[in-house]
């Protein structure tokens, strides 16, 4: 079952990927392989071609008028390539929820 406003702790601000931390322990909750599904409180994390196309500002008035995809991705969505260390200290990270994603990813990306 996908975090919810019940589950996930503190909200956080608008618009900062970063920002997303549980303000009561200071340890983030990440949502890898997030998709289009953004959960508050937590780091929506995903590298899905669409939501890095998203990024880009003409990109997203030209999907808008033509309609290349048909998801609306989040903006506080955190870029982010897998096959590299996520962007977090050691022990900063309170809980992992991941679905959908390691299929994605080939025995030669975990070494």
């Amino acid at each position: 079952m996908l975090p919810n406003r019940e589950t996930c702790g503190g909200c956080a601000k608008e618009g900062t990927e970063m920002s997303q931390k549980n303000r009561k322990t200071s340890e983030y909750r990440l949502n890898i392989g997030c998709g289009a599904q953004v959960v508050d409180g937590w780091v929506n994390v995903d590298y899905a071609i669409g939501a890095r196309l998203s990024k880009i500002p003409l990109f997203t008035a030209l999907n808008r008028m033509v309609g290349i995809f048909n998801v609306r991705w989040d903006p506080r969505i955190l870029i982010h390539d897998l096959r590299k260390p996520l962007p977090f200290k050691s022990n900063s990270v309170y809980v992992v929820y991941l679905s959908h994603t390691l299929e994605h990813l080939n025995r030669e990306d975990g070494h």
